[in-house]
């Protein structure tokens, strides 16, 4: 029982830490702000904002990566995580993001 509880608390405590340093990383910004900014070009900046953080562990995004596989997530429920948005390296970004 005492083995049980152990391992559930340390579990929890994974879960915890990670959504804690996905929240540090990928912060609440205002979509359409952004979108207004960077307009036709947002695919460009999510790309260089997801090689950005790939590169920089635990840095800052800029929203250009969340706020774009967002829209391509509504745009194109079925088929978004599997395109490349032209990554150089041909990861998938917003599969990556989600």
């Amino acid at each position: 029982m005492f083995f049980a509880i152990s391992l559930s608390a340390v579990f929890i405590y994974w879960v915890s830490s990670l959504s804690s340093s996905v929240k540090k990383v990928f912060p609440t910004v205002d979509c359409d702000i952004l979108v207004a900014n960077y307009g036709s070009e947002i695919d460009e900046f999510a790309v260089d904002d997801y090689n950005f953080i790939e590169s920089n562990f635990g840095m800052k995004s800029s929203g250009c990566l969340q706020c774009f596989c967002q829209q391509q997530m509504k745009d194109d429920p079925e088929g978004y995580a599997e395109k490349t948005y032209g990554q150089a390296d041909g990861k998938k970004i917003c599969a990556e993001y989600e």
